[in-house]
């Protein structure tokens, strides 16, 4: 059977639990030499709607869903409250008493997840509404008013989203769901750091408007592989909601064979979208140290491979910058990431130090602009060119990644720059207008644009493989220019 309206997951901060012990453990790390405590209690509520008895479809797959949820969170050091088959005055109920017996400790992280039916009404004006559906809702498409009475809007869920007190709260809704609480992003994920502690309340749903989500949750299930390590794309012990996030939207679509695509993203709130919701991956009960990006001083020399015939170096005409060339199959590359300082570019942290040594960050839109004449933005396919030539997207960052740890974390891996791209690691700036990345990953624009999206090559320490993904266009990205 499949949840053949919108149905939703939301992750929070257990409550019908007797082993109250559980989430009251302060969750201790250390940043920049400093021990601090990242969260005093770790609280999750799960809610299942499994047995609709109004005119919706029973959903027995939930019951299994919730109960190895609360497995997997109780496991990861939560409290967890579960809430099964909640009428629409329980449903209110739920969300009330759980965010007033654990929302209000600012140093708490609540977790939210519910499971069961949901809809998208289509409104004329333009605006979508979402529902989460209590046992007692009928079905909207024969009952619109009785459905419109007892289902809960997105907006409601928005409000208790502003409620608590806590600092981080993330939900997760396991159905296709359509509304404008949150702004979507295809954000990318970071170091941890002082920044991570800012407030934010986030949101992951298991599907878009108009799909169907099974019975058998295949959302469910690769939630519970990122809790276990597999989502740790960084490998630094920490699963963010970032991370989370990308991890879902890229296996669940992979594994419901495109059926299913999830959305995640932060509220509509600057005061609410600076932080990010951890889970501490660690199994050690010794305090994690977290490492703060260092500034890196060292400038590059004595480069790899073999220059461009009769070109060794260009000298760009726009600020008289040399730079040095290199060729690797029939394409004649920059070996040094693009340093023109112009509008919509900017240097890692705002630092000029860090632009002598990456090159500046460049949107989309600047970055075809940027490169001297006689050279310009890779296309998609000549992207494609590079890595076919090296191999294959799986094996040719390893061929084009600078070795060592000069500029790369000290877990950087599988690396021989064998083909002398030398790509060094000059993170990027999110649309959020945060840096992040430094030392970790790094992005390069192509020229293929698609909406307000434009895609972007990127590669990571962690790996020899190159990723092919898009952005918003607006984000901060490297750029390596092409011979023309």
């Amino acid at each position: 059977m499949k949840r053949l309206l919108l149905c939703i997951a939301f992750l929070l901060p257990g409550m019908f639990l007797t082993a109250q012990e559980r989430g009251m453990k302060p969750v201790q790390v250390t940043i920049a030499g400093a021990s601090t405590t990242l969260y005093n209690q770790s609280h999750a509520l799960l809610i299942g709607v499994s047995t609709y008895n109004a005119g919706l479809p029973p959903l027995p797959g939930v019951t299994t869903d919730i109960n190895k949820v609360k497995a997997a969170l109780e496991a990861n050091g939560f409290n967890v409250v579960t809430v099964m088959n909640p009428d629409n005055i329980g449903l209110q109920e739920a969300f009330s008493s759980f965010i007033a017996k654990y929302g209000r400790d600012l140093n708490n992280r609540l977790l939210i997840y519910f499971a069961g039916h949901g809809y998208t009404d289509k409104m004329p004006y333009g605006n979508d509404i979402g529902y989460i559906c209590p046992i007692n809702a009928p079905d909207p498409n024969k009952n619109p008013s009785g459905f419109q009475e007892k289902a809960m809007p997105m907006r409601h869920i928005e409000t208790f989203a502003y409620q608590i007190k806590s600092k981080h709260a993330l939900f997760l809704f396991d159905a296709c769901f359509s509304g404008t609480i949150f702004s979507t992003s295809r954000a990318i994920p970071e170091v941890i750091s002082y920044k991570t502690k800012e407030p934010v309340r986030q949101f992951i749903t298991s599907g878009s408007a108009n799909e169907t989500v099974p019975d058998k949750s295949i959302f469910r299930g690769q939630f519970i592989r990122a809790l276990n390590g597999e989502a740790d794309g960084n490998e630094d012990g920490f699963l963010t909601g970032t991370e989370l996030g990308e991890f879902l939207q890229t296996t669940v679509v992979n594994y419901s064979y495109g059926s299913q695509h999830p959305q995640y993203g932060k509220i509509r709130n600057p005061n609410l979208d600076k932080g990010d919701f951890v889970f501490v991956l660690n199994k050690s009960d010794a305090p994690v140290t977290i490492v703060v990006t260092p500034t890196i001083d060292k400038k590059r020399k004595d480069l790899p491979g073999e220059p461009c015939p009769g070109m060794p170096t260009i000298t760009d005409p726009q600020d008289g910058q040399v730079y040095p060339t290199v060729q690797i199959g029939t394409q004649c590359w920059l070996q040094n990431n693009i340093n023109y300082e112009t509008g919509k570019s900017w240097c890692y942290d705002n630092k000029e130090s860090n632009c002598k040594i990456y090159g500046r960050l460049y949107n989309w839109k600047t970055a075809l602009t940027v490169c001297p004449t006689g050279w310009h933005l890779p296309s998609d396919e000549e992207w494609t060119t590079l890595t076919d030539f090296l191999g294959g997207k799986s094996v040719a960052g390893g061929k084009m990644k600078e070795t060592g740890t000069g500029h790369w974390k000290s877990a950087n891996k599988v690396t021989s720059n064998s083909s002398g791209f030398t790509a060094i690691p000059g993170g990027y700036l999110g649309a959020d207008g945060n840096f992040g990345g430094l030392t970790l990953n790094t992005y390069f624009w192509s020229s293929k644009h698609s909406s307000t999206f434009a895609w972007s090559w990127r590669l990571h320490f962690y790996d020899e493989g190159v990723y092919k993904d898009y952005f918003w266009e607006e984000e901060g990205f490297s750029c390596r220019c092409l011979q023309d």
